[in-house]
């Protein structure tokens, strides 16, 4: 086993045993209670941190979990979802320290393998690959569709998150890439999108609607036809329509896409629900 994927190992086990492996809305303050944890916001508004786990000193257990307040619901259960995957990945039982924002966005590439693998570990355990992949595949590669799954009574997530879901698990040739200040902050493809995207700190072309929804605060979730050199080299041959829809993050100021690159206009309403 690598040990990259130990997150993803341990979260597998997690549901099986103590969640159910058909279960959407992973209940996190029951598991949190049957660990003797206890969650709760700090009371600083700037703690200098997103969240934070402590054990109890004596060995036995449980523990707390401190979290930067404001966060949103789904935003908030995916923190505690990495902070339960440091408590229960065996290898990180001696870790200490705070997770920041960027520690929730961390990659497989990265130094930190372990904050990988606590995000690996707080994915599946709220968005479990086969499940997740089976009802997203019912449905368009579009930011409503991340609405849908990441809704309370579906898996209970961000919107984000559940975008970044849909792009991992599909098939088709797909990117989420999230803005801030008008600009590329990070993206993340499908493995059948392989055409070179605007790079990260690049401004967006005018013509996306990420850049439409910067100056009209105001996004659209539905997916629309874009001009595919807005976020591709014009110099390259693409066959297919690229579609593209949005979410606007005013809280934190930044805009969610979702681009799906068609083979032809006719995939576009195909019947999927």
């Amino acid at each position: 086993m690598d040990d990259g994927r130990e997150g993803l190992r341990i979260a597998r086990l997690f549901r099986k045993y103590r969640v159910g492996l058909d279960v959407r809305r992973c209940d996190l303050e029951a598991l949190c209670e049957e660990d003797f944890i206890e969650c709760f916001d700090s009371d600083l508004m700037e703690p200098g941190y997103t969240a934070l786990i402590q054990r109890c000193p004596d060995g036995l257990g449980g523990g707390i979990i401190a979290l930067q307040p404001g966060q949103d619901g789904g935003r908030r259960r995916f923190s505690i979802a990495h902070e339960l995957g440091h408590y229960h990945i065996p290898k990180h039982r001696g870790l200490e320290g705070y997770c920041a924002d960027r520690d929730m966005r961390a990659r497989p590439a990265d130094a930190n393998q372990r904050e990988w693998e606590a995000n690996d570990f707080a994915t599946e355990l709220l968005m479990p690959r086969k499940l997740f992949a089976e009802d997203a595949r019912k449905l368009d590669v579009s930011i409503e569709s991340a609405v849908k799954l990441g809704a309370a009574d579906w898996y209970d997530v961000s919107i984000m998150a559940a975008a970044w879901r849909i792009v991992q698990l599909t098939r088709e040739p797909a990117a989420v890439v999230v803005s801030a200040d008008g600009k590329v902050e990070w993206m993340y493809r499908s493995d059948a999108f392989r055409l070179p995207l605007t790079e990260r700190g690049q401004y967006l072309h005018a013509d996306t609607l990420a850049a439409a929804a910067f100056r009209d605060q105001t996004a659209m979730p539905r997916v629309q036809e874009v001009d595919r050199t807005a976020w591709l080299d014009g110099r390259v041959e693409v066959p297919g329509t690229l579609l593209e829809s949005t979410h606007l993050i005013r809280s934190l100021g930044q805009v969610v896409s979702l681009l799906w690159l068609t083979e032809t206009e006719g995939e576009l309403g195909d019947g999927r629900d």
